[in-house]
């Protein structure tokens, strides 16, 4: 079996050029690398630029017969200095950082002193190329290359990084869905043992559930790790990481996620883009020492907040095809009979739960957008506890449903509240029912730390008139309420003065 710098310069298509010729751009201290079958001269920067010019070299060298054809002497110049190796082996560690994996290990054929250099490497971005086969037999043995080696008297350098880059790509000759998941899933646990702190995944491979990485309980067990992020991955068995007591940031993007659970004790910014939940139950999700709380475009039934009394900021956006928690009878109270309405509150169906806004209580920056036929939020606010420390906040359409009832409960809640915008976009004036008045806000209830009123729309509108109409009632003097319109052709602002 030949050794695998020998197999990444072979088995990998080379596009080697004839010459990198001196490049310079500003801000910014640039060297000479040239490399061809003749010659070699190389010197570099620690950037991502001098790393793709250090694989342009290396591209150069594994297609010629002899490495040893790096070192041809230059006419008139002598030896061509490679003052690239003369640089201390920390920077060229981290040069090679900016490489995909294989591109890395093809260095190997620069020179002796690069030899080894790529095992060293603080960080691994593994992307997929050629043949299942061949892919897989070089990422096993480049993993087997970076676990610690007790025995051995040579150096070892955890993993700062690592990253699988498995999206699929038309230009890729490998279809990363092809793979064995059992050998992925071994993948992931030998960076695991290189102590790796940054792990990335990216599975996707479209919005077909079958096309997922199906991660399994336990596959991401480590005290090392301090950041993870899942894309296109399925989850069925509840996410603990109490394995994980250094974890910090998780974001999981496109994925699949059905566990009854998400649980963390250390976890500080949580950010969840573009999943899809279970259609019936409902996730749980503890997180206790949040700081930073993100939930976007997700769909089927929203998941279940448990307190953050750490919270600062949190972001919900839930749209029309978050379709498991609205009326499909267009009710906005909701009907009780329908597949939306059925089990709303969890199986005991007490009517009592607060979903979202009970965890988000804590915040003192918080964004709730939605369309006006979800209920989730009208829904909170009837158990949801004061929002003492919120001091700016973010509201959308939803807040125009049932006579504006979503806007004044915030203002009558929210006693330090200093900054408040509200963005309208297409809501129709009838979505404004009356099925339920609340009486408008006596001025001392209203945050007297209140500062400004943003309202945001296309044009001033009837509905627009209402939102003043309510403000004004509230107590808010009309020097605090901007308005910004933003109609389609032309943009104007309007700054109401007493």
């Amino acid at each position: 079996m030949p050794p695998l710098s020998v197999l990444a310069a072979l088995d990998f298509p080379c596009h080697s050029r004839a010459c990198a010729r001196p490049t310079h751009r500003a801000g910014a201290t640039i060297f000479h690398l040239s490399a061809s079958r003749e010659q070699l001269g190389v010197v570099c920067i620690p950037t991502a630029a001098a790393a793709t010019e250090i694989s342009s070299a290396s591209r150069t060298c594994s297609s010629l017969a002899s490495p040893l054809q790096c070192r041809r002497r230059l006419p008139g110049d002598g030896m061509a200095k490679d003052r690239i190796s003369a640089l201390p082996d920390g920077v060229r560690e981290h040069l090679l950082s900016f490489l995909p994996a294989h591109e890395g290990v093809r260095t190997s054929v620069l020179a002796r002193s690069w030899r080894d250099l790529w095992t060293r490497s603080p960080a691994l971005h593994i992307t997929c190329w050629g043949t299942a086969a061949k892919f897989s037999e070089f990422v096993s043995r480049l993993l087997q290359h970076r676990l610690p080696r007790p025995a051995s008297t040579a150096s070892w350098a955890p993993l700062d990084s690592c990253q699988f880059d498995f999206d699929a790509d038309e230009e890729e000759e490998l279809d990363a869905a092809l793979l064995d998941m059992a050998l992925v899933d071994g993948w992931i646990r030998s960076a695991l043992r290189c102590n790796v702190q940054d792990l990335v995944i990216d599975f996707y491979h479209g919005y077909c559930t079958g096309d997922r990485l199906e991660l399994e309980p336990g596959a991401l067990a480590s005290e090392h790790l301090t950041k993870i992020h899942l894309f296109g991955v399925y989850v069925c068995d509840d996410i603990d990481f109490s394995a994980c007591p250094a974890l910090l940031d998780l974001g999981i993007d496109t994925s699949d996620l059905v566990p009854k659970e998400i649980r963390s004790q250390s976890l500080q910014r949580l950010s969840i883009t573009n999943c899809c939940f279970g259609a019936v139950k409902r996730t749980r999700i503890r997180a206790p020492n949040l700081l930073s709380f993100n939930l976007k475009d997700c769909l089927n039934r929203a998941p279940l907040l448990q307190r953050m009394p750490s919270l600062i900021s949190a972001t919900v956006q839930l749209d029309q095809c978050h379709a498991s928690d609205q009326c499909y009878t267009g009710n906005i109270r909701g009907c009780g009979t329908c597949d939306g309405c059925v089990d709303y509150y969890g199986p005991h169906n007490d009517h009592r739960t607060c979903l979202l806004l009970n965890g988000l209580a804590e915040a003192r920056n918080l964004e709730l957008l939605a369309h006006p036929d979800l209920f989730i939020y009208r829904r909170d606010i009837k158990c949801c506890p004061t929002f003492w420390n919120l001091k700016t906040l973010v509201l959308t359409d939803w807040f125009v449903a049932e006579d504006f009832s979503g806007l004044i409960w915030f203002l009558q809640n929210s006693p330090i509240l200093e900054k408040l915008t509200l963005q309208i976009s297409e809501v129709q004036t009838d979505s404004v029912r009356t099925e339920g008045k609340f009486k408008h806000l006596e001025p001392s209830v209203v945050s007297d730390r209140l500062k400004t009123v943003e309202i945001k729309c296309r044009e001033v509108d009837a509905m627009v008139i209402k939102i003043l109409n309510v403000l004004a009632a509230s107590g808010i003097p009309l020097e605090k309420i901007n308005i910004q319109s933003s109609p389609i052709r032309s943009g104007c602002e309007f700054l109401f003065t007493q």
